[in-house]
């Protein structure tokens, strides 16, 4: 008698070796409809290993597809158990839920009790593979255009559930714990880029309230914007030899001792340092 963990496997490599030597424009759905309990339980074993993470790297049409279905399985009875809920959230909360293929599994057996117990079983099979990460940080709500994005753009290419609540700071990914895991610090990189380039601007302010850089175009003076104003500023107090700047769109190289910028061809430019309140400043570091 031949065990069921082998016809499990045959029934894959066949379809394995079907996809591979014939071109599956017109097949949609491979279906496989058993009464044995243990053939199932191998064939969803022998599917995870095949859609794990080996398998994943590869470029075969079938393993993009086998790892697309046990994603799908997991979104899709997240789906189902906050429809309700959804309907009912605030508009200043979005949900990203594009690019995932839902899976449709027919179960067949000798009664509807068999049924409804192989479902029960089947749902906790794929909620134990489900993970729920909540990242709370305030300077979420800087998030602007282009972070929205780049969130849509994680979403499909992980295809995970993410729940952006502006109104809390709050994102909320569910999926594959793999996945989760990932784009999860993918978002991280994301506020802590938004943090640093506010906590930038924030210190840009502060020094032009104090300090004003600028050239001479004869005997006109031009102040730079607050970003070169500062690097100018802490390269002084921090007694730098030298910084590069833009001026009008080409680079120079500042000599910050005798406030003197020079470009490629040799051309000079005569820089001036305006203070706002005495002689001399200390730039002051904000922490945010």
């Amino acid at each position: 008698m031949v065990s069921s963990d082998v016809v499990a496997e045959a029934v894959l490599d066949a379809v394995m070796e079907f996809v591979t030597h014939n071109s599956p424009k017109s097949v949609l759905m491979v279906k496989l409809i058993t009464p044995l309990q243990q053939i199932v339980d191998d064939f969803l074993d022998a599917m995870k290993v095949k859609a794990g993470s080996a398998a994943a790297k590869q470029s075969s049409w079938l393993s993009s597809h086998f790892t697309k279905f046990t994603k799908s399985l997991v979104s899709f009875v997240t789906w189902n158990n906050n429809a309700e809920e959804d309907e009912e959230e605030d508009s200043k909360v979005f949900e990203l839920r594009e690019n995932i293929e839902p899976a449709i599994i027919q179960l067949c057996a000798e009664s509807q009790d068999a049924v409804d117990k192989t479902k029960v079983w089947l749902r906790d099979l794929i909620m134990k593979e489900q993970y729920e990460n909540i990242i709370t940080d305030d300077w979420m709500q800087d998030f602007d255009d282009k972070d929205h994005e780049a969130l849509g753009q994680l979403q499909k290419t992980y295809q995970v559930t993410v729940i952006f609540d502006s109104s809390s700071s709050t994102i909320k990914i569910l999926g594959l714990s793999r996945d989760v895991l990932e784009i999860s610090n993918k978002i991280q990189e994301m506020i802590k880029s938004v943090r640093d380039k506010r906590t930038r601007e924030r210190e840009a302010d502060l020094c032009s309230n104090l300090v004003e850089w600028g050239y001479l175009s004869g005997s006109k003076f031009t102040p730079f914007d607050k970003m070169t104003n500062m690097e100018l500023e802490k390269a002084k107090n921090e007694e730098r030899q030298s910084i590069p700047i833009y001026i009008r769109g080409a680079k120079y190289t500042v000599i910050v001792e005798l406030k003197t910028a020079r470009d490629p061809k040799g051309n000079t430019v005569k820089l001036q340092r305006n203070s706002k309140h005495g002689n001399s400043m200390i730039l002051i570091k904000v922490n945010l």
